[in-house]
């Protein structure tokens, strides 16, 4: 049994990226050629025992472009619902023996040592621990395998942080020196340089 199974969320649509919908923005390139799926996925595959990107109808296309990377899949029909359907649909088909690391898939600059640093929080006894740079919470959100209950009962427009609301005291904030921990790619400006590269294989 893996005792830590990352979950990569990617159910978004990115409708902010390219609000045509004819790009996927995980499929933008980055300038070392890699996709911002692809470095999000590699970056995490370094710390966790197992690999699960929780996707939608996208999973097709997001699939081919990771076949050299060994990760697994879960497609999830009601991730337009939200974030917390997204991540219910992870937690609900996978059993690890201490906990989830749970990341967002458009998230492809966040430092080894935060990895490293929640990886440590979770096999520490925490059962709910989120990386923060200056005040502002980041990702990846270690979660212990205990909170299951408490993760199936999610909303599925609410996230692991809807959990610290309900009990304070549940989430650990590891302060950490890491400002790819609070970045994301939302907009194609987001992207170093403004890129908005996509592979020879075509949009998502």
């Amino acid at each position: 049994m893996p005792q830590i199974i990352g979950l990569l969320l990617a159910g978004g649509r990115g409708r902010r990226f390219d609000p045509s919908g004819q790009h996927n923005k995980l499929l933008a390139c980055l300038p070392d050629g890699q996709t911002v799926l692809h470095a999000s996925c590699r970056n995490m595959l370094a710390w966790v025992d197992r690999l699960v990107v929780v996707t939608g109808s996208q999973i097709t296309v997001l699939r081919q472009a990771l076949q050299d990377l060994d990760v697994d899949w879960i497609e999830c029909a009601s991730v337009d619902q939200g974030i917390g359907a997204t991540l219910k649909a992870g937690v609900s088909q996978t059993a690890p023996g201490l906990g989830w690391l749970v990341g967002l898939a458009d998230m492809p600059f966040v430092a080894p040592q935060t990895y490293r640093v929640m990886v440590e929080t979770l096999r520490g006894g925490a059962r709910l621990a989120r990386p923060v740079l200056a005040g502002q919470p980041g990702h990846p959100v270690a979660c212990a395998a205990g909170l299951r209950p408490e993760l199936s009962r999610l909303s599925a427009n609410a996230g692991l942080s809807t959990l610290a609301h309900l009990d304070p005291d549940a989430m650990q904030a590891v302060n950490v020196d890491d400002g790819g921990c609070v970045r994301d790619i939302d907009l194609p400006g987001d992207l170093p340089g403004a890129l908005t590269l996509f592979p020879s294989a075509g949009p998502g």
